[in-house]
């Protein structure tokens, strides 16, 4: 090989090396997902130390270690963490589950107002409306099926509809009148 061929091959693989160490230190470079500026774990919080999954501004993983931001579906309801999970009420939430509530529309056990109780139970959403218990025969008795709330818990009472104060003692559209 000539002296001219030398030196392109020489020039060649000086190209090549400092090709190859400038990729290196361009991957060594990247910013960590705890400090690169964006919500890599898709919480709404952004790198450390907003972001309660990131230790430090090294770290490179913003999931946590609470049920609200560890990426999994914790009480099997196929939502995954805060904000798809409806029992997360933010990222730093420890329990993926739902509480039991209720909630009565008509204030509580109320036979002259219909009403609607509604809630979550065992983390299932519910909804009842109270209403009149029919006869056999399709005519309208006086009973009516109340839904209320005892504290975090409905209840169900059927109620026969009186006839004091100014009641008929007739059960209408959820209520006694």
């Amino acid at each position: 090989m000539d002296k001219r061929g030398r030196i392109v091959l020489t020039a060649l693989v000086i190209g090549l090396v400092i090709g190859a160490l400038t990729f290196i230190y361009n991957v060594e470079a990247a910013p960590k997902k705890c400090n690169n500026g964006i919500d890599d774990d898709g919480d709404g919080l952004i790198d450390y130390p907003a972001d309660h999954g990131c230790n430090n501004k090294g770290d490179n993983n913003e999931r946590g270690t609470l049920q609200c931001d560890n990426g999994i579906d914790d009480d099997s309801d196929t939502f995954i963490d805060y904000p798809s999970d409806t029992g997360c009420s933010s990222a730093t939430d420890n329990t993926e589950a739902i509480s039991n509530s209720c909630s009565d529309s008509d204030g509580g056990f109320n036979q002259i107002i219909q009403g609607t109780a509604s809630g979550y139970a065992n983390e299932f959403p519910y909804s009842s409306t109270d209403f009149c218990i029919i006869n056999s025969n399709g005519s309208i008795n006086n009973l009516l099926h109340e839904f209320w709330c005892s504290g975090t818990i409905v209840i169900e009472t059927e109620f026969t509809c009186g006839t004091s104060g100014n009641l008929t003692g007739i059960c209408s559209n959820g209520k006694c009148i």
